[in-house]
């Protein structure tokens, strides 16, 4: 269940999924305090960006399920920022971008945040 569950909404490369990533879906599963999706299915972050006032970046999978379709409607959505900085799409990549492509979540990082590189440890 759990593999299936991150092939279906998570990671879009099927590598992606190894012991690490089953292990962390299983680990926040059970400290899952949002039952059911019930804030995705709001208009909250719609209706509370307009009142952010620090910059806004965007870094999306370009292939998160939960966009499928829709990637497009991203970038105007995060817009509704005051200071929308941009978007950055990672080929490839799905909801769980950071974990599925560290190196080039990484990259976009830093250069979001204006650095040369991120610090390897």
């Amino acid at each position: 269940m759990l593999r299936h569950n991150l092939q279906r909404l998570m990671l879009a490369r099927p590598e992606a999924i190894d012991a690490l990533a089953l292990r962390l879906h299983a680990d926040n599963l059970a400290r899952d305090r949002m039952k059911l999706r019930r804030l995705s299915r709001t208009d909250l972050l719609h209706r509370t960006l307009p009142a952010v006032r620090c910059p806004v970046h965007g870094i999306w999978g370009a292939e998160d399920a939960l966009y499928r379709g829709r990637i497009g409607a991203v970038a105007p959505a995060l817009a509704a920022a005051p200071d929308f900085r941009g978007l950055v799409l990672l080929p490839g990549a799905g909801h769980w971008a950071p974990y599925e492509d560290a190196p080039a979540f990484d990259a976009a990082l830093a250069q979001v945040l204006g650095l040369e590189a991120m610090p390897r440890a």
